[in-house]
């Protein structure tokens, strides 16, 4: 077996290794957004029932509205925030900026938090806790929004953790053998020459001997 022979089944060996520890860590990471998503869920369920006792009481007697309107007052606010929250989790999932649907986020989160504490009962700390509820709700969603922008490489840029992992590193641009960005390197071999080939490729001119001097 030559040394090139050992060198792929080398390379060979530790790829399929690596192939095979893949696995284990996608099903860590999936289990844990999974409970990660639905600690969330259930948390923002509690909170927009008690944001809407007290968004429909804030309707009823401070805005005056009657019917149906208190109700439809809450799934406005809740609603407009859920359709910027669900635009934030496609970005962060494509790797984009979200700076307007976050900021809308936080204006409707403060919106439901004020008119919550307007509405809250004059008891110790009711107030408070009536208005925290969105705020809470907010801030749990953020670190989720964070933590799946940090698991989804950049588009055209180094993979993320998620790639690290798999072992596939990021190829340093500052060296000076580096390929330029968007361009793929092309490996020695077939189609192009190492440096200083052709002169080791030509035939060595055969030597000059000189000729004697004719005698007359």
């Amino acid at each position: 077996m030559t040394r090139q022979d050992r060198q792929a089944r080398g390379e060979a060996e530790s790829s399929a290794g690596a192939d095979q520890a893949q696995p284990r860590p996608r099903a860590r990471d999936l289990l844990a957004a999974t409970v990660q998503h639905t600690l969330l869920a259930g948390f923002a369920a509690v909170a927009a029932g008690i944001s809407a006792q007290g968004l429909t009481g804030f309707a009823r007697d401070n805005m005056a509205l009657a019917g149906p309107w208190p109700y439809l007052l809450f799934f406005a606010l809740d609603g407009a925030a859920g359709v910027c929250a669900v635009l934030l989790l496609r970005r962060a999932a494509r790797a984009e900026t979200a700076l307007a649907p976050r900021l809308a986020v936080w204006g409707l989160v403060a919106a439901s938090a004020a008119f919550n504490w307007a509405h809250a009962p004059h008891h110790p700390a009711a107030r408070q806790a009536f208005a925290l509820m969105p705020v809470i709700a907010a801030t749990l969603f953020e670190f989720s929004l964070r933590e799946t922008a940090r698991q989804t490489p950049p588009r055209g840029g180094p993979p993320g953790p998620a790639a690290g992992r798999a072992g596939l590193a990021a190829p340093d641009r500052n060296h000076p053998g580096a390929p330029a960005p968007g361009r793929r390197p092309r490996p020695f071999g077939r189609g192009r020459h190492l440096p200083g080939a052709d002169r080791a490729r030509r035939p060595a001119a055969a030597p000059v001997t000189p000729t004697p001097p004719r005698l007359r």
